[in-house]
């Protein structure tokens, strides 16, 4: 064997060393992470009023894990968020509908709107009746998300907009809305309707 093949081998185990320590690092990272938001879901909804400010500043880092890209960190801060949210709904809603609008409208990263779509989820499961008052902000993002090029997000938007239309009655908001979150449903029930007809008739 040639000094250079030798040479090829060695920086070969070296790369796969380096690949293998990288691995453990993510992972670790991974894991952190998600003990670190099931820790403040378990302590956040505990801590006194004086320390809401406090917590309100870490909301940013819980959002941003929304958005990874291992599912496993994702959920744990989705989960962290409800959480939060249910406890101390109306200081963390309006920061965290802030951050949450932009991210279901994002075009360009699926993480992002799977992420936000996961949130909304978990608030819907958490927080229920009590959502009623944002319900308005969120079905028009979430029909759009039903027609997602992401079959993940357009299943979690179908789930959420189904739950948060049950929410509109509850809602203070005027009849036009009501009407024209009725429209809404049916638009969608009649496309989905349309869709199953074309798939059926193109396997006869």
């Amino acid at each position: 064997m040639s000094s250079n093949h030798i040479l090829l081998s060695v920086q070969a185990i070296h790369a796969s060393g380096y690949l293998r320590i990288l691995l453990c690092v993510c992972v670790s990272v991974c894991v952190c992470l998600c003990v670190m938001w099931q820790v403040l879901r378990v302590i956040g909804p505990h801590v006194t009023p004086s320390l809401v400010p406090t917590l309100l500043t870490l909301l940013p880092h819980v959002i941003t894990c929304t958005a990874c890209a291992n599912a496993a960190v994702r959920q744990a801060a989705a989960r962290c968020m409800s959480a939060l949210a249910a406890a101390w709904l109306t200081d963390v809603m309006p920061p965290l509908l802030t951050a949450l609008l932009p991210r279901l409208n994002d075009l360009t990263d699926a993480e992002k709107r799977l992420g936000a779509v996961e949130v909304v989820s978990q608030l819907t499961v958490d927080v229920g009746g009590r959502l009623a008052p944002y319900v308005v902000l969120l079905v028009v993002p979430l029909l759009r998300r039903m027609s997602d090029s992401n079959p993940d997000v357009r299943a979690g938007a179908a789930r959420c907009f189904g739950a948060l239309v049950g929410l509109v009655p509850l809602a203070q908001v005027s009849l036009s809305v009501v009407v024209c979150v009725c429209v809404c449903v049916c638009v969608c029930v009649c496309v989905c309707m349309r869709s199953s007809c074309v798939d059926w008739l193109s396997k006869q």
